[in-house]
């Protein structure tokens, strides 16, 4: 019989790769962001900071859910898909 479970015994092989490039877009952001506040550039801090919380639940996302399909972290699960919609 088969089972209708889904298996997190194989883990995906591009799993860290995702998880790397989202630490690398949260530092790309945070890299001018000074300069743009020192300028007090409203409209790129506001962009800055809006891509900037998209990368972290992303990130957070990606550490959250590594292996972990049958016990989600259920607060974050709403408090992401609120962001995630929000974002679009």
């Amino acid at each position: 019989m088969a089972s209708s479970v889904i298996s997190t015994g194989n883990f995906d092989p591009t799993y860290p790769t995702f998880l790397v490039l989202a630490s690398i877009g949260i530092i790309l952001i945070l890299l001018p962001a000074y300069w743009h506040f020192k300028s007090r550039n409203v409209g790129t801090i506001l962009y800055i900071v809006w891509t900037f919380i998209g990368n972290l639940n992303y990130l957070v996302n990606a550490i959250a859910w590594a292996g972990n399909m049958h016990s989600p972290p259920w607060f974050w699960c709403d408090l992401s898909t609120a962001l995630i919609v929000a974002l679009k």
